[in-house]
C-alpha cells in the first residue's frame, strides 16, 4: 500500500517528497490507470494530463513547485499544494517557528496610482488553458473600471537577472496601487511588500484577500496582522529538501 503515486523523479523534490512520505514512483501511464482511490502527485510537465484527470476523477493529487517566499539565489524551498497548484485553504494559526527561520522581506511600500500586470509564465498558461492575449483581455477589462495608469511586469527571464538586476520590488516600489495577476508567486511578493493583490487564478493570495477586478478602486491596504498569520500558515505548506525526505513534509501536511 502507498500512500500516492508520483510521476517524475528529480523536478522539484518528486524523489524526496515521494521516499519520505511512503509514496512510489510511476510513469504517467501507470499513474492513469491506476486504482483513483490512491492520490497522484507530481511537479512539472505532466501537470495538464494528470491535473485533468485528477479533477475528472475527482481524485487527490499533491503538486510541488517553488516556494512561496524564503529561496533566494537557489530554489531551495518547495511548495507542496492538496488538490491545487496553489495552497488556498482557510488560513489557520500557525506557531510562527518556521516563518522565523525564513530570510523573507516584510515591507509596507506607500501606494501609488498604478495597476501592475504580472503575465502568467508559459508553464501555467499552458496547464491552464489561459488565452494568448490574456494581458490584452485583462488590461481591457482593468480599464473599464478605472482610468489608473496600468503598467505591464515581464519576468526576466533568467533568474539572476530577476533577482539581481530587474528586480519586482524595484517595479512596483514606486507609485503601485495594485497588482493583478493569475497564479504568480510575484502576487505572494506583492503582498510581503505591504501592495494589495487582485488574482484572477490559482493563488495563495487568495486565503488572504479576495479582490475582483471591479473592485480596483476600492481596495484595502494589507491588514498586518492577518499577513503575518497568513505567512506563518504558508510556511506550514513549504518544505526544504531534507523535510521532504525525512517525513517532516508529510507530517505537516495532514494537520
Amino acid at each position: 500500500m502507498h500512500n500516492f503515486f508520483c510521476v517524475g523523479r528529480d523536478s522539484y523534490g518528486c524523489s524526496e517528497f515521494t521516499e519520505g512520505s511512503g509514496g512510489k514512483i510511476v510513469t504517467v501511464e501507470e499513474a492513469l490507470a491506476s486504482d483513483p482511490n490512491t492520490p497522484l502527485c507530481w511537479a512539472g510537465a505532466h501537470k495538464v494530463v494528470l491535473l485533468e484527470h485528477c479533477r475528472q476523477h475527482n481524485r487527490t493529487f499533491y503538486n510541488l513547485d517553488t516556494g512561496y517566499f524564503g529561496n533566494v539565489k537557489r530554489k531551495e524551498i518547495l511548495r507542496v499544494s492538496v488538490n491545487d497548484l496553489q495552497d488556498q485553504s482557510e488560513i489557520v494559526d500557525r506557531p510562527s517557528d518556521r516563518l522565523d527561520r525564513l530570510r523573507v522581506n516584510i515591507q509596507n511600500f506607500d501606494r501609488g496610482a498604478a495597476v501592475v500586470i504580472v503575465p502568467p509564465d508559459r508553464k501555467i498558461a499552458r496547464t491552464c488553458g489561459l488565452a494568448t492575449d490574456w494581458v490584452e483581455q485583462t488590461q481591457a477589462e482593468i480599464q473599464k473600471h478605472t482610468d489608473r495608469p496600468v503598467r505591464i511586469r515581464h519576468r526576466p527571464e533568467k533568474r539572476p537577472d530577476r533577482l539581481l538586476h530587474d528586480s519586482f520590488e524595484d517595479f512596483v516600489k514606486h507609485d503601485t496601487h495594485v497588482v493583478v495577476g493569475y497564479s504568480s508567486n510575484a502576487l505572494v511578493e506583492a503582498v510581503l511588500l505591504g501592495i494589495p493583490v487582485i488574482a484572477l487564478g490559482h493563488s495563495a493570495t487568495t486565503s488572504l484577500m479576495r479582490y475582483e477586478i471591479s473592485m480596483i478602486e476600492n481596495i484595502a491596504n494589507v491588514d498586518q496582522d492577518l499577513r503575518h498569520s497568513w505567512l506563518k500558515h504558508l510556511a506550514y505548506r513549504q518544505f526544504t529538501h531534507s523535510e521532504l525526505a525525512d517525513g517532516t513534509a508529510w507530517a505537516l501536511l495532514a494537520n
